[in-house]
């Protein structure tokens, strides 16, 4: 072979390879509009029906009442007391 079929031959190949690197991307994008496709949707008035029902949780529990929770405490690495879980 010559020179200049080598050359040819080589951009040919790195051309596919670029080719099919395109369509590699292209379709691991389909694959997930494919698997969103089967999602369901939450409309946005179960999204404020949600989030009312946090904020009425969050706003409306006392945390001041020390019985409502339990508060375990652990020494740090650097002897400092902390909190572990609550």
């Amino acid at each position: 072979m010559d020179k200049e079929n080598v050359e040819l031959i080589e951009a040919t190949v790195k051309g596919l390879q670029d080719k099919i690197s395109s369509l590699n991307m292209e379709l691991k994008d389909k694959q997930k509009e494919l698997e969103d496709a089967g999602k369901p949707v939450i409309s946005s008035t179960v999204m404020n029906v949600i989030n009312d029902a946090i904020n009425y949780a969050v706003e409306n529990y006392d945390f001041d009442n020390k019985e409502q929770y339990e508060i375990d405490f652990s020494l740090d690495y650097d002897s400092k007391v902390q909190a572990e879980t609550i």
